[in-house]
C-alpha cells in the first residue's frame, strides 16, 4: 500500500510538471517568459519521470515478491506435520509442512536376489498390513531397484496400490507382501523326514492294501518341513496318483519297510502334521 500510495505521488508530481512545462512553452512562444524558465520546466518533467519510472520497478519487485510468498502444494493431501507457524520468519529451503498423499500408497518391502527374476514391474501382489488383518490387498508392482543392498544382498521392491475412500491405508503403516516365486499344478506337499532318496532318486513310501509300496517323486521346492514334490513313477512306469499319495504316505517308519512289504497302519492324517512324531 505505501509503495501504491509513492507511485500515484510520483504520478501526481509528473502530471503536474507537464502542465507547468506546456504553460512555461505557451509563455515562451509568446515572448513572455524566458527560455531559462522553459528549461527549468522541462528539467522537473525529466526527474518526474525518473521518479515515476524508479516507483513503479520497486512496485513490481515488490508485486513479484508477493506473488513468489504464495507457496503452493505440489500434491493434494493432509498435513502430516506442522514445522512453523503464522508470522514466523523462515529462510529459502527450509521445510514448513509435510504433506501425505493418501489417495494413491506405496508400498517398499525387499527380496532375496533368487525372488527378482520371478517380479515384473506391473505383476500384481496381494498385501497384508497388520492394522487390518482380516483384509488383503492388490498391489502393482511400481519399480524394482536396478541394485542390490551391498550387506544384506536384497533388492527394494516398489509397490502401488489406490487407496479405499476411506483411506484405510496411511503412511507409515506396516505389513507383507505375499510373493509367489512360482506357480505348481498337481503338486503335494509332504513331511521332508517321509522322502528317502536311492542316489540320486528320491522315493516315499504309500499304503496299499496292507503293503508298502514304493513310488518315486520329484522335490520341486521346500517351505518349511515340508517338500514340494510332484508325482513322479512309480514301478512298471504307473503314475503315482495325487490323492493315494497324500493320503496313504507313510511319515514314520518308512526305513524299516520295503517295497511291497506287509504294513500295519497305526495312524492316519488328513493332512501332513507340522511333526512327524506328534
Amino acid at each position: 500500500a505505501k509503495l501504491t500510495a509513492q507511485v500515484d505521488r510520483a504520478q501526481t508530481q509528473l502530471d503536474w510538471a507537464r502542465r507547468d512545462f506546456e504553460r512555461q512553452e505557451r509563455l515562451f512562444r509568446d515572448k513572455v517568459a524566458a527560455a531559462r524558465a522553459l528549461d527549468d520546466a522541462r528539467r522537473l518533467v525529466d526527474t518526474a519521470e525518473d521518479d515515476l519510472a524508479t516507483q513503479q520497478a520497486e512496485l513490481a519487485i515488490v508485486r513479484v515478491d508477493l506473488d513468489r510468498s504464495q507457496i503452493g502444494s505440489p500434491i493434494s493431501g493432509l498435513v502430516a506435520r506442522r514445522h512453523v507457524s503464522a508470522g514466523e520468519y523462515v529462510t529459502p529451503g527450509a521445510p514448513l509442512y509435510d504433506l501425505v498423499a493418501t489417495d494413491i500408497v506405496k508400498f517398499v518391502f525387499s527380496v532375496a536376489e533368487r525372488d527378482v527374476p520371478g517380479i515384473r514391474p506391473g505383476a500384481s501382489i496381494v498385501l497384508r498390513v497388520d492394522a487390518h488383518p482380516d483384509r488383503s490387498f492388490a498391489a502393482k508392482v511400481r519399480a524394482i531397484s536396478p541394485a542390490g543392498n551391498d550387506r544384506t544382498r536384497t533388492f527394494r521392491v516398489e509397490l502401488e496400490l489406490t487407496n479405499d475412500p476411506q483411506s484405510v491405508l496411511l503412511p507409515g503403516m506396516s505389513g507383507k507382501a505375499r510373493v509367489v516365486r512360482q506357480k505348481l499344478e498337481r503338486v503335494l506337499l509332504i513331511p521332508e523326514a517321509a522322502i528317502l532318496r536311492d542316489g540320486a532318486k528320491s522315493y516315499i513310501f504309500v499304503a496299499v492294501d496292507g503293503r508298502a509300496v514304493r513310488r518315486d517323486v520329484e522335490i520341486l521346492a521346500q517351505t518349511g518341513s515340508l517338500a514340494v514334490v510332484g508325482a513322479g513313477s512309480g514301478g512298471g512306469g504307473a503314475e503315482t496318483d495325487p490323492a493315494e499319495v497324500s493320503l496313504e504316505c507313510i511319515i514314520l517308519g518308512q526305513a524299516a519297510v520295503s517295497d511291497g512289504g506287509a504294513i500295519r497302519v497305526r495312524r492316519s492324517h488328513t493332512e501332513p502334521p507340522r511333526l512327524a512324531f506328534d
